[in-house]
């Protein structure tokens, strides 16, 4: 864009987010849900923004209500505050889902560290994004991913190397990414391992990212 404005390219420096590298790594998956208090046979899937329009959470719990009965281990559980909050209770209600969908309230990064560490999957069904730190977190963390296609998140994950991606607010195709990664454990291990190694190879820590600047 900048280029395509006239500005020289030679005098273009692009500085990435960077992501804490010590906290947000692969772990222990047992381990972690052992202190979260999480079951060992449950697959686990992990949403993690403010709850308002924007972050789409509707979208993920409408997508999911239609998968879950095809896998009786499935949970989904979302962290994050917001307006859409009540909105979203009243959603799971309505679907019968209290026992399948968890909202938990906004957590300290360590404690989000532990929680991608006993998830299986991630999921960003955002309808606009920058490059989000969530997910740069989620990926640094060995996680495989499924998100929508917009802003940033394109540039970060090549489908089907890194992760899944799906058109923004379509229902029938983030379905059929979560239904084709729940059901394939070996591309779970092959986008998680991708997608942690693009983080530490293309990003690196804020400290790296700080030097740079």
């Amino acid at each position: 864009m900048l280029v395509s404005q006239g500005l020289d390219s030679k005098k273009i420096n692009l500085i990435r987010n960077g992501v804490n590298l010590d906290i947000f790594q692969p772990g222990n998956s047992m381990e972690a849900r052992k202190k979260l208090g999480l079951k060992n046979d449950q697959l686990i899937l992990l949403s993690i923004g403010s709850l308002n329009k924007n972050k789409n959470h509707a979208l993920l719990i409408n997508a999911f209500a239609e998968i879950v009965t095809s896998k009786s281990s499935l949970h989904l559980y979302i962290i994050g505050e917001g307006k859409e909050q009540d909105a979203l209770k009243k959603q799971i209600k309505e679907l019968k889902l209290e026992q399948k969908i968890t909202l938990l309230k906004l957590l300290d990064h360590k404690s989000i560290s532990e929680w991608m560490k006993a998830a299986d999957i991630f999921i960003l069904p955002s309808r606009n994004e920058g490059t989000p730190n969530s997910l740069l977190e989620a990926m640094a963390s060995g996680l495989p991913v499924v998100a929508s296609k917009v802003g940033g998140i394109p540039e970060l994950i090549q489908e089907n190397i890194e992760g899944l991606l799906f058109e923004s607010d379509s229902k029938d195709d983030l379905k059929e990414k979560l239904n084709k990664l729940i059901k394939d454990n070996q591309l779970q291990e092959f986008l998680g391992k991708n997608a942690q190694k693009k983080i530490v190879t293309h990003y690196g820590s804020w400290k790296n990212q700080a030097e740079k600047l």
